[in-house]
């Protein structure tokens, strides 16, 4: 008897999942602006409700606390991006801090460089090449 409950729950469970997977996908595309991470964020959402399915199915709303984890999921994720960002920032501007005028000028020169367009920077560092060749 317990099987065919079991049985009758993950079948529930899995047209839930199907019926869900667009609409949530949809929403959290709205939400966050990126279809790849509204995926991710859609599947951890539903990776999450299947042990706690019987438990979500008896409070009532299963849409509920399926849009509930994913929006966290989706906060979470954005706190996260934030935080990295600005360590990267910190330690990028840490790193290109440069007390000597010479080398703080390569550095500046570099960094215009490597952000050139692949044909242009070409161009820059052959010449930079025949420079050197010829005052050496």
């Amino acid at each position: 008897m317990v099987g065919s409950t079991d049985r009758a729950s993950d079948v529930a469970l899995r047209a839930y999942c199907e019926r869900m997977w667009p609409r949530l996908v949809g929403g959290l595309v709205l939400h966050c602006g990126d279809r790849v991470v509204a995926e991710e964020l859609a599947q951890e959402a539903l990776v999450r409700l299947w042990p706690r399915w019987d438990q979500v199915t008896a409070k009532g709303s299963p849409d509920a606390w399926l849009w509930t984890v994913a929006l966290n999921l989706s906060r979470s994720k954005r706190r996260r991006r934030a935080v990295e960002r600005r360590a990267q920032i910190r330690v990028g501007s840490a790193s290109t801090t440069h007390s000597d005028p010479a080398t703080a000028g390569a550095v500046a020169v570099h960094d215009a460089v490597a952000a050139l367009p692949d044909r242009q920077r070409v161009r820059v560092d052959n010449r930079r090449a025949v420079r050197s060749t010829l005052t050496s």
